[in-house]
């Protein structure tokens, strides 16, 4: 599958693979996904480093604005048969030889202090992944408050299929999932693809508006991207002259060029239009 790095038979089902092929197909039937940027202070740093030198910057996942992103955990829930094959399967990734002393001494301990512990290393785990976030949507009134500096940013387009070749991820960009409570997912019994999609994929129901897709890599940090991946720039309907000049000279000296468009409020609804800049 492209851009997706390969699982192990124990990480993904058949019917995982499955999930895996049609989100590839939605991407590409979107044509584009788009991504919010403030132009103040780090955010300009952001966009210049996309549009110059084609290298996206991956965020640490617990630092978002959601308190609730890497906060959606597994059960611990296991008998000690299927916690010892994810230990086992643990040490084959690590590369580390099999201890198995350490493995009967940790099956042991009562069950809270197992649980406990499994939950240390899976905290750690979460904490160290890095997320690229975008969206379906380049009209969304919130998203350019929240995002976008009240209107004063930019919205980044991309050609969707092609982000599925940056290789960056664990597995291709991911469709958000909308609910109103926690996946039910178990750190022993699910395939580590239904775990990271649950755990990175899932967001409160009045996060639906964002119809968000998401690429996960293990560490924050920049990644490189083809430059053509990148092929509009949308300025916001209340950007400053400044920081619109700032743009144009960017993108000035591009290439490959990209279209350079504008969001302007309709005149008798509450939406935005996109107008070529």
């Amino acid at each position: 599958m492209p851009g997706a790095t390969p699982f192990k038979p124990r990480d993904a089902t058949a019917e995982d693979w499955a999930t895996m092929q049609a989100w590839v197909e939605q991407l590409v039937k979107l044509d584009h996904l788009y991504t919010y940027k403030s132009l103040r202070g780090e955010g300009f740093a952001r966009v210049y480093d996309i549009v110059t030198r084609s290298q996206f910057y991956f965020s640490g996942f617990t630092g978002f604005n959601d308190p609730f992103d890497g906060q959606v955990w597994p059960n611990y829930d296991g008998t000690d048969a299927e916690k010892r094959a994810l230990m086992v399967d643990a040490h084959a990734d690590s590369g580390q030889p099999l201890d198995e002393a350490k493995i009967m001494a940790f099956l042991a301990l009562p069950t809270d202090e197992q649980s406990r512990r499994a939950h240390s290393v899976h905290v750690e785990s979460s904490a160290s992944r890095g997320v690229a976030c975008f969206t379906e949507k380049e009209t969304d009134l919130p998203m350019w408050a929240y995002y976008a500096d009240s209107h004063r940013g930019v919205c980044l387009r991309f050609r969707s299929p092609m982000l599925l070749e940056w290789r960056a991820g664990l597995f291709p960009p991911i469709p958000v999932t909308y609910s109103d409570h926690y996946p039910d997912v178990s750190l022993y019994r699910d395939t580590r693809f239904k775990r990271i999609r649950a755990e990175v994929g899932t967001k409160a129901e009045v996060w639906r508006h964002e119809r968000e897709w998401r690429i996960v890599r293990q560490g924050a940090g920049y990644v490189p991207i083809d430059p053509a991946a990148l092929d509009g720039v949308i300025l916001g309907c209340r950007i400053g002259g400044e920081e619109e000049a700032r743009v144009k000279d960017m993108l000035a000296r591009r290439e490959p060029t990209v279209e350079l468009l504008r969001a302007e409020p309709a005149e008798r609804e509450f939406k935005l239009d996109i107008r070529p800049a």
